[in-house]
């Protein structure tokens, strides 16, 4: 007999999140803010960022004094401070003034030394990270000409390996952000930690205008332009010399937002070869069918659990039931148990890499927030590193 699974996600040991924030007027004002400064070229990460939240074991409670903070101020992660902050000011031996930060007796004044240290963790390319991650422009497969905006991001994990097999995770943006800004404003760079070694991580700039409301994907929709990027990128990066795109094991495509354009592009507009292992649709149903030919494509793989899609939805949290049950009938065509966890009653539980990693198909609403944002614009920092741990 074919069964949906519906559970309480308290009982299986789920976060549990606070009473959802008040919605801002615009649910991505405080992206369009941050690619505004970034592009004003007078970005710094504490303006902008301030935690509304505290972390306690699993749970995260919103406290009443963050509550009357105001709305246009979030606070960037402990360990993304300082990103995109103009460089530090010269110590050192490289003052101008010739002098040092030695003492009379020859030995380094202590004081400074720490000021010097604080200073360097402070740097765009340290990032307070062992990772290193990289911008490219002037691409030849790009979108279109995007002046000083990067092209593509690229994050490579730390002790990174070429010659062990390593997969690719696909971030694509939605409307008032970008590939350079998605990284500390969604925490990306912490969150991707969670991911299997070797795993890099590539974020396109998919958009013809970065961080505009507009779905024009310029040339990226043309055919292999994506796999071209990549491979583009490949070359130009000294870790990942002779590889190609066929070296990749897996490729696992996520989708916030608007960023369903770009997911649809790389998903049948590329010859991939059938390495897109995941596909992860956050509050992206804005075409609803959009991801209906990949999973009919795949549906045997999924239904064994060699590929998986998952769709989170607050917005079109009505598109995620309804292609669930079109899901549904897919598995019923193709011989397979309606084995589908669907979670639309525990709107403010979110679920853990355990859950994801035991269910190929998951559909769930969700309108758990996180520092102020609201549900649509939390969705990001709340499931992306669930679901890169499901992952190992």
């Amino acid at each position: 007999m074919e069964k949906s699974t519906q559970f309480a996600t308290e009982e299986r040991g789920e976060k549990f999140f606070g009473p959802p924030a008040r919605e801002p007027l615009d649910k991505e004002r405080l992206s369009r803010q941050v690619w505004d400064s970034m592009r004003n070229g007078r970005f710094t990460a504490q303006r902008f960022f301030d935690t509304g939240t505290t972390k306690t074991d699993s749970t995260y409670k919103e406290s009443s004094r963050s509550r009357s903070r105001s709305r246009n101020k979030v606070e960037l992660p402990e360990e993304l401070e300082g990103f995109g902050e103009p460089a530090s000011k010269e110590t050192g031996e490289n003052k101008r003034d010739g002098s040092s930060d030695e003492g009379s007796d020859g030995r380094r004044d202590r004081n400074r030394e720490d000021d010097s240290e604080l200073e360097k963790r402070k740097r765009p390319e340290d990032l307070r990270s062992p990772a290193r991650i990289r911008e490219y422009h002037n691409l030849r497969y790009r979108s279109a000409n995007h002046g000083s905006a990067p092209d593509a991001v690229l994050r490579i994990p730390e002790n990174f390996d070429p010659n062990k097999p390593f997969d690719v995770v696909v971030y694509n943006h939605g409307f008032y952000s970008t590939a350079k800004s998605s990284i500390p404003y969604n925490n990306l760079d912490n969150l991707m930690r969670k991911a299997p070694p070797n795993t890099l991580l590539i974020l396109p700039e998919w958009q013809v205008s970065p961080s505009a409301k507009s779905s024009n994907q310029g040339r990226f929709s043309r055919d292999n332009q994506f796999r071209n990027m990549l491979q583009e990128v490949f070359d130009k990066t000294p870790e990942l010399k002779g590889k190609s795109v066929n070296d990749i094991a897996g490729i696992h495509i996520l989708s916030h937002s608007a960023g369903h354009n770009a997911a649809t592009s790389e998903l049948y507009n590329n010859d991939l070869g059938g390495k897109v292992r995941t596909v992860v649709d956050l509050d992206s149903q804005y075409n609803p069918r959009a991801y209906d030919r990949w999973i009919q494509n795949n549906i045997d793989d999924i239904a064994r659990g060699n590929k998986r899609f998952y769709s989170i939805g607050y917005d079109k949290s009505y598109a995620t039931r309804s292609l669930s049950d079109r899901v549904g009938d897919m598995l019923r065509r193709a011989g397979f148990r309606k084995n589908i966890l669907r979670d639309f009653k525990n709107p403010l539980h979110t679920l853990s890499g355990s859950t994801f990693r035991d269910n190929s198909l998951v559909f769930k609403t969700s309108e758990a927030t996180l520092k102020g944002r609201g549900a649509h614009m939390s969705m990001p920092e709340l499931y992306v590193g669930e679901i890169l741990e499901s992952l190992r």
